[in-house]
């Protein structure tokens, strides 16, 4: 995969036939750059992203953001973009099940769903691009309260978008892959999500990939039918932060990758579950430490295979 990166003002291409996108002009018969950043080609159609950006929603796009106010009948959510997000009512899974009705006492409750600060990851259900208005939903299991791990931040660019963003590594660690740049790794627990470990340290296609999302999503739905009677009977329960019992070793695990992240963002790598884990699993061969791994001289040695990855 050959990666085109320009500078401000730096000739594109001189083909007559290319189209003008985003981030380019037209000077002298020649294509130019408007901005630093990475070409992407479609067919004709020439644009640059910019290195450094703010994150750009799409729907669908599995986000990890912060409460940051709770409103009449949503919470206020910043995800990284240039407006905040929005997290209706009617968009999570309430006490009684996923259809119930929603009322006022659960307006007058929603603090005991998720309050200020708190981390929470969900999916992007609609963008309003007239009002920019950014819309939320929680309504599955693999979504909601996070709690007992680590947060880590990226620029957004660099989130390879793929079939998985929510999976367990081989070293047991849960990894949930915002697309906004934001991470959050942490230990999973039993009862939380049925995810399919992946054995081997290496997905080399993109159908595992696939295969792996479409079991996180069947299971996903098994557990919402599961819980129904457990939402009912235990109230608020389901909303409560629940302590894990992290040892020593996978707080250990969760540096690793937490670092592992780091290097490749350090290194303006895609970040993306194989990348990952290619860098992890060089620093098992390389017999790094965890708290050595950002050092420069070893992050350029953990990345090496992820540069001949994507050449």
């Amino acid at each position: 995969m050959n990666v085109q990166v320009v500078n401000l003002g730096e000739v594109i291409t001189n083909e007559n036939e290319s189209i003008r996108g985003h981030g380019t002009f037209q000077k002298d018969g020649n294509l130019v750059s408007s901005v630093a950043g990475i070409v992407h080609r479609v067919n004709k159609l020439v644009s640059v992203k910019p290195l450094r950006s703010r994150y750009h929603p799409e729907v669908g796009d599995v986000v990890v953001g912060r409460i940051t106010e709770v409103l009449r009948n949503n919470w206020k959510v910043d995800i990284g973009a240039r407006h905040d997000a929005f997290l209706g009512l009617s968009a999570i899974i309430l006490p009684g099940g996923v259809q119930r009705r929603r009322t006022s006492t659960d307006e007058m409750n929603m603090r005991n769903f998720y309050k200020e600060d708190e981390l929470i990851s969900a999916e992007i259900q609609k963008i309003n691009y007239e009002t920019f208005k950014i819309s939320l939903h929680t309504r599955s299991f693999k979504y909601g309260k996070l709690s007992d791990g680590q947060f880590v931040t990226v620029p957004p660019m660099l989130i390879k978008r793929s079939k998985s963003h929510y999976l367990v590594l081989p070293n047991g660690v849960l990894l949930i892959l915002g697309c906004n740049g934001f991470i959050w790794l942490s230990i999973p627990e039993e009862s939380e999500l049925k995810i399919k470990k992946i054995s081997n340290w290496f997905i080399s296609t993109t159908t595992e990939l696939q295969e792996l999302e479409d079991e996180i999503n069947e299971n996903s739905n098994k557990s919402i039918k599961d819980k129904n009677m457990d939402l009912e009977t235990n109230n608020f329960d389901f909303y409560k932060k629940k302590e894990k019992m992290i040892t020593k070793e996978q707080r250990l695990e969760i540096c690793r990758v937490r670092n592992a992240v780091l290097a490749l963002s350090n290194s303006f790598l895609p970040i993306y579950p194989t990348s990952i884990m290619l860098v992890c699993k060089k620093s098992i061969e390389e017999n790094i430490n965890p708290k050595e791994m950002i050092k420069q001289k070893n992050m350029i040695i953990l990345t090496s295979e992820v540069k001949e990855l994507i050449k």
